[in-house]
């Protein structure tokens, strides 16, 4: 069983799978380093590199579970389902 029960509705968990998608650039069903990274550069233009490795870093703590320095599907919708529960949005998050 996931860490959370689903929050979201049918449309939302769709919206989430899109968004994972577009992020995954290189297809690989999990997010690496460089695309948490590209996401941080898009959302934040103004960050400076240090503060990206340091957003970066924070993200893949609370984020990656298992510890493989990459993040799956999974751990991305229990991401998301703590963002509905906390009323967050991504841009908030990161």
């Amino acid at each position: 069983m996931d860490r959370y029960d689903t929050l979201l509705s049918k449309f939302e968990q769709g919206v989430a799978k899109e968004a994972f998608h577009l992020l995954d650039k290189d297809n690989s069903g999990e997010l690496n380093l460089s695309e948490v990274e590209d996401a941080l550069k898009f959302l934040h233009p103004n960050l400076r590199g240090s503060d990206i490795f340091r957003k970066v870093k924070e993200v893949f703590e609370k984020v990656d579970d298992d510890g493989s320095r990459s993040i799956s599907y999974k751990e991305f919708q229990d991401i998301v389902n703590v963002w509905k529960l906390e009323s967050t949005t991504f841009d908030e998050y990161l």
